[in-house]
């Protein structure tokens, strides 16, 4: 997915455990069957790329996604 700096995504947790998505060293946690918007940014120079890292209750998924954050190139 790429994406411009301050681009606010729905994250969607559609299942019976509870969730902690790691974006770029930011935790969010959703509760069971609860969504959440967030403020994709970093404090890195952009471009950026960073994983979405996802792990349920009891699962082992990581990785899940990948964001580029573009730069701002010349109007």
């Amino acid at each position: 997915m790429v994406l411009k700096k301050g681009t606010k995504i729905l994250l969607d947790n559609r299942s019976k455990y509870i969730q902690t998505i790691n974006l770029d060293g930011t935790k969010v946690v959703l509760p069971v069957y609860s969504w959440q918007i967030v403020t994709i940014t970093t404090k890195n120079q952009l471009p950026y790329s960073f994983g979405i890292d996802c792990k349920s209750e009891g699962g082992t998924t990581e990785n899940g996604a990948m964001i580029n954050l573009q730069a701002l190139i010349g109007r």
